[in-house]
């Protein structure tokens, strides 16, 4: 089957020239002839597979006019038989030209040939939620967060800001609620009640904090937690380890896209390209 590019201006007169509605008719048979083009004959499982290969693009303008769709396929399909009795490309400029997009071309079909072709196996899922299990740990936190300056003289002191901390966390043992205390006193997130949203074990977050944050259960608040020019208390509002079952198949598709990358990787290393004369090869522009 021969590569399809339609030019902008044979898009645009696709998308113009809808016909009239037809009669409803039976649907052909996958095997039944639909079309000749040039002599060649169509069935609809040839023009299925045709269309469900382009782009999405090419398949809205198919749809809008399908006959004038096929009219144009069978001009740019002679065309290329004139070009290749004129032997167009042993002319230097068409021939590297066309290597270079038969090149591109190839490389896209082959990747996503291997990308499809690529099964995840019940052990290899089991062994990659295992290896990434913090990743589906998850726990929605808030925060309530008092600073202090460094140095003292700019600002709030570290001891000030510890005692105000501490005296937060007495009166959240006491029964304070955590939201109010962070819209009366917290620095950052009043807006959002002090919510830092749903958090994975698998975020860049600084292990002192992390580790505090996922060892809260459903409810439960820390003591103050120091960290950098400030101190924090957190509330879990929730706390949970997703069942293999419920992300099997995000871990399918990552098994199945490292095994397509370690592919790639391994057959790119083929290619091999020596430079003879550096000084040719240099940047021409800056």
């Amino acid at each position: 089957m021969k590569h399809l590019v339609l030019p902008l201006a044979l898009s645009v007169s696709l998308l113009a020239q809808a016909p009239p509605p037809a009669k409803p008719s039976a649907p052909p048979k996958l095997t039944d002839v639909v079309a000749t083009i040039n002599g060649q004959a169509w069935t609809r499982s040839d023009l299925e597979e045709l269309i469900d290969s382009l782009p999405v693009d090419r398949q809205t303008i198919y749809q809008s006019n399908p006959q004038e769709f096929l009219r144009q396929l069978g001009i740019l399909e002679h065309m290329a038989e004139v070009a290749e009795k004129e032997k167009v490309l042993d002319v230097g400029k068409y021939k590297y030209r066309y290597r270079f997009e038969r090149a591109r071309m190839m490389g896209d079909f082959v990747q996503q040939k291997v990308q499809n072709s690529m099964q995840a196996s019940d052990q290899e899922i089991e062994e990659a939620y295992k290896k990434n299990n913090d990743k589906y740990t998850t726990a929605k936190i808030r925060m309530i967060y008092i600073s202090f300056a460094l140095p003292p003289a700019q600002g709030t002191t570290e001891e000030a800001a510890k005692a105000k901390a501490q005296e937060l966390y007495a009166e959240l043992k006491a029964g304070s609620d955590f939201i109010k205390l962070v819209q009366r006193h917290s620095e950052q997130l009043k807006e959002q009640d002090g919510s830092l949203g749903t958090l994975t074990k698998a975020d860049a977050i600084p292990d002192a904090i992390k580790n505090v944050m996922f060892s809260l259960k459903k409810g439960e608040f820390s003591a103050p937690v120091r960290h950098d020019n400030g101190y924090y208390l957190f509330l879990c509002d929730d706390h949970v380890v997703q069942a293999m079952a419920d992300v099997r198949d995000a871990i399918s598709a990552d098994v199945r896209a490292a095994k397509f990358r370690e592919w790639f990787t391994s057959e790119t290393k083929k290619s091999k390209v020596e430079f003879l004369y550096e000084d040719y090869f240099k940047p021409s522009l800056k």
